[in-house]
């Protein structure tokens, strides 16, 4: 909220009022958010790291950006997306930041596991690798797909009744062809827009949309990672932007996300 109210306010148009901007996006991520804190998983964090950083490119503090970005990197490996958006951009110094901070966090723990440490990256590799579930509260692009797809994919269950996505083959080409189209899309709006500090918010919250659908396993608290682009969405509906479409954006996908769940 306070990215975009620099924006507005070097854009000429009134500020952001706080409270409704406030209560129609934070009642659109109360299931994830409520999730979040049973499962004790860390999206609060996350999306406190990527708010911050997406406030300090607006106000011109890259260098703060970076960082955040690559704590956030650090901590789950997404929010990576934000550096090459950053590289898109040509915001080099929040670039070179967010690299250089995320590989000294993550060569970190050396210090305190010791030769330990080598353990950790080979399980973590071994995880990495043994391929992840498609089942019903994976709320990825690839797991929704699998679920529009049910019977005309040829997929294995295991004993716990979990779809693997490996086993999935039409599936997987469905989301390698969705993903590209993403990507696409966002490099013709990056390629065709120009780089313009007001923008950062909207971008911000874009790729990181894009990074959240895109990770192979999404359950339902990551969306409350969603937040900004609820609340860009909330804010379209300004007749100036989106109007009356961009009311409708917002509520069906507050439904969706909280109200059906």
């Amino acid at each position: 909220l306070r990215a975009l109210d620099a924006v507005r306010d070097r854009a000429g148009q009134p500020q952001a009022s706080w409270l409704p901007m406030r209560f129609p996006p934070v009642a659109a991520i109360l299931l994830p958010a409520l999730t979040n804190f049973e499962h004790q998983n860390m999206n609060a964090l996350l999306l406190a790291l990527i708010a911050a950083a997406t406030w300090q490119m607006t106000l011109g503090f890259a260098t703060a950006a970076g960082i955040l970005v690559g704590i956030a990197t650090a901590l789950k490996i997404f929010p990576a997306f934000l550096i090459l958006y950053f590289v898109a951009r040509r915001y080099w110094t929040a670039a070179m930041a967010a690299i250089v901070s995320t590989i000294v966090l993550s060569v970190a723990p050396l210090v305190i596991y010791g030769a330990g440490f080598t353990d950790l990256v080979k399980t973590f590799w071994r995880l990495g690798n043994s391929g992840w579930p498609i089942r019903g509260n994976n709320q990825s692009l690839i797991a929704a797909l699998d679920r529009l797809t049910l019977g005309l994919a040829s997929a294995k269950v295991d004993a716990a009744g979990v779809r693997d996505a490996a086993a999935a083959p039409l599936t997987l080409a469905l989301c390698a062809a969705c993903a590209f189209l993403l990507f696409a899309a966002l490099v013709v709006v990056i390629s065709r827009t120009p780089r313009r500090p007001r923008s950062i918010p909207c971008e911000m919250a874009m790729v990181t949309t894009l990074a959240i659908l895109c990770s192979p396993i999404a359950w339902d608290h990551y969306w409350l990672i969603m937040f900004p682009a609820f609340v860009i969405a909330y804010d379209a509906s300004d007749a100036k932007l989106l109007g009356r479409a961009g009311s409708w954006a917002f509520w069906s996908a507050a439904i969706l996300t909280t109200g059906l769940s």
